[in-house]
């Protein structure tokens, strides 16, 4: 289980998106990269789950919400490089 379960972040460690959530269940999944804590970041770590989202193009995945109108996925990840990486 990651070092992230538990635990109120200010962002998704995966991509960065300033959404406050806490991950503790398989319940919780990103609005804006999909990854849904707890079972895809079992399968694989979190730098491979944001390579996968940026080879993917980095779409926004929840539509029902839609993302900020002036999002810039490439401008939010390099606002994310001080969160920490890794399991």
């Amino acid at each position: 289980m990651s070092e992230y379960h538990g635990k109120w972040h200010d962002c998704c460690p995966v991509c960065f998106f300033p959404d406050r959530l806490v991950l503790e269940t398989m319940d919780t999944i990103c609005v804006c990269c999909g990854i849904r804590f707890g079972e895809d970041d079992d399968l694989m770590t979190l730098e491979e789950l944001r390579e996968n989202w940026v080879k993917q193009g980095c779409s926004w995945f929840d539509p029902r919400c839609g993302p900020p109108a002036d999002w810039d996925a490439r401008k939010q990840m390099e606002g994310g490089r001080s969160v920490p990486r890794g399991r």
